[in-house]
């Protein structure tokens, strides 16, 4: 789960409001606002609570206000989006972590936003059936959000049953020879960018979601193994995707090689200093663009494999 962002923790020692792994949990009147920014956008907050009866009427109205406060106050920026009843409010202000005024702001905009709910006759609600009430709060997959007994006992059995059902199902065995299926696929795109004389951080994404896509494909075990094999398919596929570019540009600029040959010549000239050092160096970008294009692949698949979305709690 990613760190909350410098800026939620101030607001939160600042406000009393409670802190939960990426998000902050705000109860201002009678609404809960889940509030998060993470150490890797510090610069972008998403605020999102559920109110109902939530009609086109209100929601004009709800723009309308916001749109009013941005042109007020120039430290938020704000968009309204709504989703299954959930109010998304999403402000972008650069950078968050040194505005001095914008603790202050964003307080001022949950309290104006909670005023406007009572204003316009919304009650707070369930985040997942909507049922109005005050209900209780709960950190769902590290997301604060407001939910009902009755779907908080429903999500949590459910979780439960993922969870005992994926420490069960699916093998790192299969798992791992479908990675490497889709590895050794990923190495063609690799290799075609390589010929055009780049080393790609778009190159590794591919290798890593066609890894991952096999992986899934064959069945693999969703567990905290997962990531490790999928990384370590991906770094023997990068290897795999240096020598052969090297052979497929022999073969490329003399056609009079064999494929046997090509294969073959890479690994003989390892014994020859220049050669080797040139390889290493080569192999080093490829490791390096391959890590960049699919970090953010790869940290999911942890999150994943370690059930994070897969968590409920009552905070």
């Amino acid at each position: 789960m990613a760190k909350p962002s410098k800026f939620l923790r101030t607001l939160s020692e600042t406000r009393n409001w409670k802190l939960h792994e990426a998000g902050l949990l705000a109860r201002v009147g009678r609404h809960w606002f889940g509030v998060e920014s993470t150490s890797m956008t510090p610069d972008n907050l998403v605020i999102r609570t559920t109110v109902v009866p939530l009609s086109n009427e209100a929601i004009e109205k709800l723009k309308a206000w916001i749109g009013e406060k941005t042109n007020r106050e120039s430290l938020v920026k704000g968009t309204l989006m709504v989703e299954n009843g959930s109010l998304v409010f999403v402000t972008a202000k650069a950078p968050l972590s040194r505005a001095a005024g914008m603790p202050d702001a964003v307080a001022n905009l949950l309290a104006g936003l909670a005023r406007e709910f009572d204003a316009l006759g919304l009650e707070p609600a369930c985040h997942r059936c909507a049922a109005s009430g005050s209900h209780a709060a709960a950190a769902l997959g590290g997301r604060p959000v407001e939910l009902c007994d009755t779907c908080f006992g429903e999500l949590s059995e459910t979780m439960a049953a993922t969870r005992e059902g994926n420490r069960k199902e699916g093998s790192y065995l299969t798992g791992f020879f479908g990675a490497l299926a889709g590895g050794i696929v990923g190495i063609v795109p690799w290799i075609l960018i390589g010929q055009l004389g780049f080393i790609a951080a778009l190159a590794g994404l591919i290798m890593a979601f066609l890894a991952d896509r096999g992986y899934r494909l064959f069945r693999g075990r969703i567990g905290r193994g997962m990531p490790w094999i999928v990384l370590g398919v991906l770094l023997v596929s990068v290897v795999l995707a240096t020598f052969l570019g090297i052979s497929v540009s022999l073969m490329l600029e003399d056609p009079a090689w064999g494929f046997a040959d090509a294969i073959l010549l890479p690994i003989v000239l390892l014994a020859e200093p220049d050669f080797l050092l040139a390889i290493l160096k080569d192999l080093g970008l490829g490791i390096l663009f391959a890590g960049l294009g699919s970090f953010g692949l790869i940290n999911n698949m942890r999150k994943e494999g370690a059930g994070a979305h897969l968590t409920i709690q009552r905070i």
